[in-house]
């Protein structure tokens, strides 16, 4: 590759050089006009100004978590403490965070329909209703049995959740055409079957056996199917035939 030499003024008395190719050369003088923007580029930009509002949804979310358990740290001496609540507190921070990082997936999508964003969004939006139940939010007035706080909300709570595993479904099908498939779907299934159990027993025993079942089962699923940064290269080719046929 011909290299040339292109100036860039003097620093401090001393002239700076930088070596750059003639491709680079040739572009840098292209008038503003012929200049294009690559489709990665144009991807990036999109799903850059789209997730600011996921961003925003996951960032009040797990403040929102970690700001209840500090304040039933803090007036400990008024809280009777009941695990589970707290297990799932734990569990939908990890849920947060697990969908913070499978939104690189969605990086190379460059067609954004409004349907498909709201979908997308509604997501994060389930997830935050089950952070703002599961623990009770004024610690200071009176004292709080945390398994009476949770009995009364599980229902609210494991509804938000099955909405959560139905967006999740809607988010395969919207983004590839069909629904989740293999071991995403056995792990979709279980989660609908807890969140139903869930909010139709109200036994004591059978909600802290769920509680350990549901936060294994997440764990599980997370590891084998969010262990690296990755996007399936069918389901990128389903997304560059949509937005080709549009």
């Amino acid at each position: 590759v011909r290299r040339v030499s292109l100036s860039w003024g003097r620093i401090g008395g001393v002239a700076r050089t930088f070596p750059l190719s003639r491709a680079g050369l040739e572009e840098l003088l292209l008038p503003p006009s012929q200049v294009v923007s690559t489709p990665i580029r144009g991807a990036m930009d999109a799903f850059g100004h789209l997730s600011v509002l996921l961003s925003i949804i996951i960032g009040l979310g797990i403040p929102q978590l970690l700001t209840a358990g500090g304040r039933l740290i803090r007036h400990r001496a008024h809280v009777r403490f009941y695990w589970p609540p707290l297990l799932w507190a734990a569990v939908i921070v990890v849920i947060f965070i697990q969908m913070w990082w499978s939104m690189f997936g969605l990086r190379s999508l460059t067609n954004w329909g409004f349907l498909t964003f709201i979908v997308v969004l509604l997501q994060p939006i389930m997830v935050y209703m089950m952070a703002a139940v599961v623990l009770p939010e004024d610690v200071e007035a009176e004292d709080i049995d945390l398994r009476e706080h949770f009995a009364s909300q599980q229902r609210w709570m494991f509804g938000f959740f099955l909405a959560t595993v139905v967006v999740s479904a809607a988010k395969d099908v919207t983004l590839q055409g069909r629904l989740p498939q293999g071991a995403n779907l056995i792990f979709h299934v279980f989660l609908a079957v807890v969140c139903v159990s869930g909010m139709a027993i109200t036994s004591r025993r059978f909600q802290e056996v769920l509680s350990l079942l549901s936060a294994l089962a997440i764990g599980v699923y997370i590891a084998a199917l969010f262990a690296t940064l990755r996007f399936s290269a069918e389901g990128l080719a389903r997304l560059q035939s949509k937005s080709g046929s549009r």
